[in-house]
């Protein structure tokens, strides 16, 4: 007979509660996020269907480490978090881009309004919009656990 004591030490309820929360923050956002996105009137036909895969893709990864940082108590990792993906997709936000434009027209250039600034919009949005979601669902299970 195997001796399972070990297993009634464990932190049942406390368990239970993080796995929810994780869940809840992961999965719950998509249509938050879509809302906010609605509202703010960023046209989602100009992305492609792997655009938006790969956004709900990075998506979910930035919630559970955002949810996972914030119950850990490592609140001030989040903001590695968004320079961390800020500077990978800054090629992605036409930054350069602009930069070039804007030195080969002596200083200035005309602002445009391009599926390029969509995307921008898309992503800056969808980002704090995902990344608010897992800190504040974060801070309700840190509560409800008894972790604070």
């Amino acid at each position: 007979m195997l001796n399972r004591a070990w297993l009634n030490s464990l932190p049942w309820q406390q368990l239970g509660i993080k796995g929810l929360g994780l869940l809840f923050a992961i999965f719950a956002a998509q249509p938050i996020i879509f809302l906010f996105l609605r509202w703010a009137k960023v046209p989602l036909q100009s992305l492609t269907a792997t655009e938006k895969a790969v956004g709900r893709t990075i998506g979910y990864i930035e919630r559970f480490l955002a949810f996972s940082f914030v119950l850990d108590g490592a609140d001030n990792a989040i903001t590695m978090l968004i320079t961390a993906k800020g500077v990978y997709r800054l090629h992605e936000l036409g930054v350069g881009e602009r930069v070039r434009e804007v030195s080969e027209a002596g200083g200035t250039t005309s602002p445009r309004k391009d599926s390029a600034d969509d995307k921008t919009y898309y992503i800056m949005i969808g980002t704090f919009t995902s990344i608010t979601h897992a800190i504040l669902i974060a801070f309700v299970t840190r509560c409800v656990a008894g972790l604070f």
